[in-house]
């Protein structure tokens, strides 16, 4: 905006300029009766002091409109260092969060989806063994939450957005519940439970427990991933 202003100054003197010196240097000197002679550089500034006066006047608007712009300009970037140095600290805690557990958490996500293909196989009766892989989604579950619960996550933790906290939070549950049904099921099992609806029921519990760990993993890299843009941090 001050740029643009200082330009219509400049462009207004040159256009005044181009119109008015012409005549002040070629025109023909006025002739008042009873004044004759004298200095004509001393004439010239008599006859146009007004205008001189009026040029001065727009040169110093012009002057101060340029200095106004280069310190609106310094002070843009004094403003840009010093929010990149208050951010430098978050961003270092942040890229600390980032890597690796980012990358270990996008890998235990493919195990866990590769886990639940297993239990759509078992449950479409195409057999195999239950037990494993109840304790595979419990493995898993604990991995995740080790991740999660590292110094790293938890330096980076007031940086986290109320979403992030909320899925950190279904994390904790879903881990929870992953342990209580895997123990269930390798309780049942081993005991030879004959009631089998108790047995099918622990393994629903289980599906379960790896489809919504699936799915929590997978919104916590998400947003994750929309951390390390917000920081500008490259993955």
């Amino acid at each position: 905006m001050v740029r643009g202003k200082s330009v219509w100054i400049w462009l207004a003197v040159v256009v005044l300029t181009a119109a008015i010196l012409p005549a002040v240097i070629f025109g023909e000197a006025r002739s008042v009766q009873g004044q004759s002679g004298g200095d004509p550089w001393r004439n010239i500034l008599y006859d146009f002091q007004t205008l001189i006066t009026g040029f001065a006047a727009v040169g110093a608007a012009a002057l101060t409109i340029r200095t106004m712009n280069k310190t609106e300009i310094a002070a843009q970037v004094r403003h840009e260092q010093m929010v990149a140095l208050s951010l430098r600290a978050d961003r270092l805690k942040v890229e600390r969060m980032l890597q690796p557990q980012r990358n270990l958490l996008v890998k235990r996500l493919v195990e866990v989806e590769h886990l639940n293909a297993h239990i759509e196989t078992w449950r479409s009766g195409g057999g195999g063994d239950v037990k494993a892989l109840g304790r595979g989604v419990l493995a898993v579950a604990r991995q995740i939450k080790e991740y999660t619960q590292r110094a790293q996550f938890r330096d980076a933790a007031p940086l986290f957005s109320g979403e992030l906290n909320l899925s950190l939070l279904r994390l904790e549950a879903v881990s929870l519940w992953a342990r209580n049904a895997a123990s269930d099921i390798a309780r049942t099992s081993e005991s030879g439970d004959p009631l089998l609806d108790a047995y099918v029921a622990h393994f629903t519990t289980i599906r379960r427990v790896g489809l919504d760990l699936a799915e929590t993993v997978d919104t916590i890299v998400e947003q994750l991933d929309e951390m390390a843009a917000e920081y500008r941090i490259s993955l």
